[in-house]
């Protein structure tokens, strides 16, 4: 029995020496040295990205946004691998793509691995794509993670079956903010609006034309607020509402539904989207426009709630409709009265990531590498190995 005991174990030291031969995967950097270059989705550079080793920093990205972070060549060798180069790690054959979320990850939407040509350029470069969701958050939060090219095979001098080449990513992640009393938004702009305490503030959303304006009185100590207006159309509801009434609608969304801090309700016009004749009658006779509020793909009639007025009250000049405020909504001009008494309505799949509180810590703690998980099984080797050892001495009581 003494003989049978003293075999299984130095089977189990083998086979454990063997896990840890074989699972002790090298992790190391991606040869960024000391610089990188980044650019947005239209190929423009930005300027923002810092790197050190195989760390890209940024003290400010926006939400919402894509941006492509280059590779260094594919002749750039690797240390830590021998004779292996950035383009034996980026070819599909040799190594695979992931991502390991870390700190607020919910901020991302996409990391990837492309090979793109701008235009302009004359040949494709290899990025990693980081597309960020919107969010309307008016404060700095931090994103981390980490992505990696991981050995699918053991090329012999080369690397073995596991290893990693690494990135991290410490991002600062924050919408543009605006200070000021009076501002000028491009409509679909993310921005957060700074109000100047104590004082009237306006805002005026646009582009070929005047959307929306908002006035208010600012509390003192005025807290900052997402106001960003899209007036994209909702495929949705014009499925479920205009088509069947034949109309034409005109969306006002408030991302975010955002409070406005000011001593009294805000003002907010929506102003006339529908063309004028020759005469100066609009094409839609304003007083015959029903104004809907959209709250989770339902919609309630307010049209009561608005106020029709020329352009010597409104902030542009330029007609619509007002209404008293708290909370920007989401809103919906129609030429037509809707039928809202009930739907299937499905919930849009764009998602806006809540603003939650968080605690900003300029000097992290370093992040200690990927784990390759050898421990892990040669660990449970071992718990296995126990398991028998405990079945034999079973055995061993029988007889």
């Amino acid at each position: 029995m003494k003989r049978i005991l003293a075999t299984l174990l130095a089977a189990v030291l083998v086979i454990g020496g063997s896990s840890l031969g074989v699972l002790a995967a090298t992790t190391v950097d991606m040869p960024f040295g000391t610089s990188v270059e980044v650019y947005d989705d239209d190929g423009d550079p930005v300027g923002d990205f810092e790197a050190s080793g195989g760390k890209i920093t940024a003290d400010y990205v926006v939400p919402g946004k894509e941006y492509y972070v280059k590779l260094p060549a594919d002749t750039e060798p690797v240390s830590g691998l021998t004779d292996a180069t950035v383009g034996d790690v980026t070819d599909n054959d040799n190594f695979s793509f992931k991502l390991d979320r870390d700190e607020n990850g919910k901020l991302l939407d996409s990391v990837s691995f492309v090979n793109k040509k701008f235009d302009g350029e004359t040949e494709r470069n290899d990025y990693i794509k980081v597309s960020l969701k919107e969010s309307a958050m008016t404060e700095d939060k931090k994103l981390t993670f980490d992505v990696y090219f991981k050995a699918k095979r053991t090329e012999d001098g080369k690397w073995d079956s596991g290893d990693r080449v690494n990135i991290r990513f410490e991002l600062w992640v924050n919408n543009d903010v605006e200070d000021g009393e009076d501002a000028d938004f491009e409509v679909g702009e993310g921005v957060v609006f700074n109000p100047v305490s104590n004082e009237t503030n306006t805002i005026t959303w646009g582009g070929n034309y005047d959307v929306a304006s908002l006035k208010f009185e600012a509390n003192d100590d005025a807290d900052k607020f997402y106001a960003k207006l899209s007036t994209k159309s909702n495929a949705q509801i014009y499925r479920d509402y205009g088509d069947p009434a034949d109309a034409d609608l005109f969306f006002r969304t408030f991302v975010g539904s955002p409070s406005v801090d000011s001593t009294s309700r805000a003002t907010l016009t929506l102003y006339n989207p529908w063309s004028q004749e020759d005469d100066d009658d609009y094409e839609v006779d304003p007083y015959d426009v029903f104004i809907y509020e959209v709250d989770d793909g339902e919609l309630t009639d307010v049209t009561d709630r608005f106020q029709y007025v020329d352009g010597d009250d409104t902030e542009t000049g330029t007609d619509g409709w007002q209404i008293k405020v708290r909370t920007l909504s989401n809103y919906v001009l129609s030429d037509t009265e809707l039928d809202t008494s009930g739907t299937d309505w499905e919930e849009p799949t764009d998602e806006i990531v809540p603003e939650t509180p968080t605690v900003q810590n300029p000097n992290p703690a370093p992040t200690p590498a990927p784990s390759t998980g050898s421990s892990d099984l040669v660990g449970a080797a071992i718990c296995a190995a126990a398991v028998s050892l405990g079945v034999i001495v079973r055995m061993k009581k029988r007889k």
